[in-house]
């Protein structure tokens, strides 16, 4: 798969050798649905550009997650008999 995206990140700490260590957050909101994306990592100061940005492959101990609520998200989630009941409903009552 492919995923693309820009989001701010924040120092929440400075490594005794010069590394900061960021995180940032973004909150997409589309039809009912949120999307959030959560971004953590350690980046070293001359990786840093003037434009302040940094590129994904030069932070150290990148983590990426990507989730959602709403609507669609709870469909797709159903588990256990419950999820079954609403999949046989949806199958036998496409409408």
């Amino acid at each position: 798969g492919n995923f693309t995206a820009r989001l701010t990140a924040v120092v929440v700490d400075a490594l005794p050798n010069g590394n900061l260590v960021l995180k940032g957050r973004r909150e997409v909101r589309v039809d009912k649905q949120v999307k959030t994306i959560e971004f953590s990592g350690i980046v070293r100061r001359y990786d840093i550009r003037q434009n302040n940005t940094v590129e994904s492959e030069l932070v150290a101990n990148a983590k990426v997650s990507y989730s959602g609520q709403g609507p669609a998200t709870e469909t797709t989630n159903r588990l256990g008999l419950g999820g079954m009941i609403h999949s046989a409903v949806i199958w036998l009552w496409p409408f």
